[in-house]
């Protein structure tokens, strides 16, 4: 998909709503800064922290598809960026990530979105088969 085709497909609620959230995914980066981390996520990619717009219609979809979802189930957590978009598109939602918590990125950022979101994401610390 390109140009005007892909920008029809993202939802005007979505766009308002990253924007209004925006200073959060900001909050985590300034708080895991100093972690190194070589993962991508939905909202940047491997070795940038920076907001990358190409992950727009990738964050759209999760976006629509979490906007029915009572019961989220990640796996992965990392720095949250879909953790992000999961807690934005329904506010009833209760979401559980799994993550081995390497390092304390996923700790820090899942304080950070239980501080703006209400303790509605819990962090199950290991590994999938065990948790």
């Amino acid at each position: 998909m390109k140009g005007r085709e892909l920008l029809e497909t993202i939802s005007v609620d979505y766009i308002e709503c990253i924007k209004k959230n925006f200073h959060i995914y900001c909050e985590i980066q300034k708080e895991i800064s100093h972690i190194p981390n070589n993962e991508s996520g939905f909202l940047h990619n491997v070795g940038n922290s920076n907001y990358d717009i190409k992950l727009l219609y990738k964050q759209n979809v999760l976006y629509n598809k979490a906007k029915s979802a009572k019961n989220i189930l990640e796996l992965g957590v990392s720095d949250c960026g879909s953790g992000l978009i999961l807690c934005m598109a329904n506010t009833e939602s209760k979401i559980k990530g799994i993550d081995y918590c390497s390092t304390e990125i996923p700790n820090r950022s899942v304080d950070i979105l239980n501080k703006h979101f209400h303790n509605r994401y819990e962090l199950l610390k290991g590994e999938a088969c065990y948790v």
